[in-house]
């Protein structure tokens, strides 16, 4: 019993200190709304693969290496504080479809998988007549994790065409996604993940700025937009533009060494802050939001625009609902895993961040002010300030209320383990 109290009283604090801070900014006039209704609307969720949001045009970037998602973000949602709940692709995804932090679904580790009682947005569509289906292109988002629940179809035909070093797929995705949304004679819930920008990079033809890593990044970040562009000429030509909402939002970032690591494995701003943008039909003109949004929003706000209830227990918040709170703490997490064996914690609240970095029993502990310092060049941990003691409070009650249980597992195929090695992974 008296080891349990301090954790009780830890967690009882969380909670109070959590509701504070909602009522405080219930009365934000930084909320907005979205005008209209969408019941009945088609769904294109639309999930990018490492792409860091200071790497896409609209969001300032010098390079032109997204033309089409600049386009429809001139009639979007746009929001430039928007995170993801992990630094890799499996516990990302699987956040945006259950609304649920990685602790809470447990999809943390490389043989993970959903368990089987898990709500997902595909089948809560499913169950109000939306047909359903699926374009998984990384290894990491095959069925038997079942990711594919409430899903009519889950295609992995395309999981990265060609040897693991030189995958590319964004041509033959589009080309099926554009099939799919034209043949769908009900109103449809489609998924596509475009995988092209995930290490290693390849220069594409007619998209080359250079040689080096980024570069090359650029190439496939710029390959990949191409052929969005295309699904989106089809949808705007076909008239579907009128009848489908589009989320487009990316798994995670990339860093090239900008905190001295590689590939993702850290829970940096190059890493977690992501490009996010909503496009609601025949609504013109596009919103620039700077209110915190998360991977855990996606699913509550596409059935808050839908009007359909959700009656399963889920973390995010319905990004258009009135009053919505724009200083809600963002959570992010990254396990143990072989290709980054220190496990990591961290929150965002009102631009301020606190990273925990665990090895072994020490924690090395981080603090940024991120509106002074957006590229976390130098940690203010020790100055010592209500800001800091807050964000801990915060961050330590996440983690006790969160505590990771026992997941369910696959047993990786050698192939699997062979490709993800090679991917970089392991």
């Amino acid at each position: 019993m008296d080891n349990k109290l301090p954790l009780l009283v830890l967690f009882v604090f969380f909670s109070a200190s959590l509701a504070v801070i909602l009522t405080a900014f219930n009365d934000s006039n930084d909320t907005f709304e979205a005008a209209g209704s969408y019941a009945g609307a088609n769904v294109l969720l639309i999930t990018l693969e490492s792409v860091r949001q200071d790497h896409v045009g609209f969001y300032g970037y010098g390079r032109n290496t997204t033309p089409n998602i600049d386009r429809i973000a001139m009639d979007s949602f746009v929001f430039t504080k928007a995170y993801s709940q992990a630094g890799w692709t499996l516990p990302s995804i699987t956040s945006i479809f259950t609304s649920l932090y990685p602790n809470q679904h447990n999809v943390v580790f490389f043989n993970s998988s959903l368990p089987k009682d898990a709500e997902t947005i595909a089948s809560v569509l499913n169950r109000n007549g939306y047909s359903t289906k699926a374009y998984a292109t990384h290894v990491l988002l095959k069925n038997s994790r079942r990711l594919d629940k409430g899903f009519d179809d889950y295609d992995e035909s395309i999981l990265g065409i060609g040897h693991p070093r030189e995958i590319h797929s964004s041509r033959e995705l589009s080309d099926k996604l554009i099939s799919a949304v034209e043949g769908s004679g009900k109103p449809f819930f489609v998924w596509a993940h475009y995988f092209d920008p995930h290490y290693w990079y390849l220069n594409h033809d007619g998209f080359y700025y250079g040689k080096t890593p980024l570069d090359r990044y650029d190439s496939e970040i710029a390959y990949m937009d191409y052929h969005l562009g295309r699904v989106f000429d089809f949808l705007e030509e076909s008239g579907l533009m009128d009848d489908t909402i589009i989320i487009l939002v990316a798994d995670h970032g990339e860093e090239f060494q900008d905190h001295g690591s590689a590939h993702h494995r850290t829970l940096y701003e190059e890493i977690v802050k992501v490009p996010f943008i909503i496009y609601l039909p025949a609504r013109g003109g596009n919103v620039i939001d700077d209110c915190a949004v998360q991977h855990i929003d996606v699913m509550p706000t596409i059935l808050g625009l839908l009007q359909i209830d959700l009656e399963s227990e889920y973390s995010g918040r319905n990004i258009f609902s009135d009053g919505m709170n724009c200083a809600t703490p963002v959570f992010m997490e990254r396990e143990s895993v072989p290709d980054s064996p220190q496990k990591m914690k961290g929150i965002i609240y009102d631009d301020k961040k606190l990273i925990f970095t665990y090895s072994g029993e020490q924690i090395r502990k981080e603090f940024y002010d991120l509106s002074s310092d957006p590229s976390e060049l130098e940690s203010i941990y020790g100055v010592g300030s209500a800001e800091i003691e807050l964000a801990e409070s915060l961050l330590n009650g996440y983690i006790l209320q969160n505590s990771s249980q026992p997941h369910d597992t696959v047993k990786l195929s050698d192939e699997a383990v062979k490709i993800l090695r090679d991917m970089g992974y392991m």
